[in-house]
């Protein structure tokens, strides 16, 4: 799961269902559902490509090819992985300091530093004039969320397994992210 912790309150990443958005209206969840699921594909040399379980391996997260003035009208969306049309999927992760105690990451478009994503009014858009603690992400494991139990995602099929069998995460047999390439990795960066 991506957590964008921004001020008091964090808001978990989900896909946007139609929208040409993605909201960041959900502090809290009660249950961990597909739409919560992010998968990180690729390394932060080439670029990641970042997959939503809800969406399928056909969409990517995807920025526009231009982010106009400081960003805040630029959105990130899921986009046809084939048919990117004026957008890009690559993306980078760098260490962010500014949440104290978490390890927490910026995103940026890949050749693009300073296009960081950011919570602008409660929407996942771009901050180009810097980074701060809204622009910070934080990826959680299911473990970290309270599922309990390890869970861990094959390399080649992209199927979830847990060693607790009372988690509430749904049928994990059953739970495949579908991730495209074989190298599908936590980001260390």
């Amino acid at each position: 799961m991506v957590h964008l912790p921004n001020g008091q309150k964090g808001f978990y990443l989900s896909n946007p269902e139609g929208e040409n958005f993605i909201a960041l209206n959900r502090s809290r969840i009660r249950e961990v559902s597909d739409k919560y699921l992010w998968c990180f594909v690729g390394n932060n040399t080439d670029g990641y490509r970042i997959y939503n379980k809800a969406a399928g391996a056909g969409k990517v997260l995807a920025a526009p090819s231009v982010v106009t003035g400081n960003g805040g009208e630029s959105f990130a969306v899921l986009k046809d992985a084939k048919q990117l049309d004026g957008y890009t999927d690559l993306w980078i992760l760098s260490t962010s300091n500014d949440l104290t105690g978490k390890r927490a990451f910026y995103l940026n478009v890949k050749d693009h530093n300073s296009w960081k994503l950011n919570n602008r009014n409660d929407k996942l858009a771009f901050w180009t004039d810097g980074a701060d603690h809204g622009s910070s992400f934080v990826v959680n494991t299911l473990k970290e969320a309270g599922e309990g139990g390890e869970v861990t995602v094959s390399p080649s099929t992209g199927a979830l397994t847990s060693s607790n069998p009372s988690s509430s995460y749904k049928n994990f047999g059953r739970a495949t992210l579908q991730c495209p390439s074989p190298s599908m990795q936590v980001p260390t960066t």
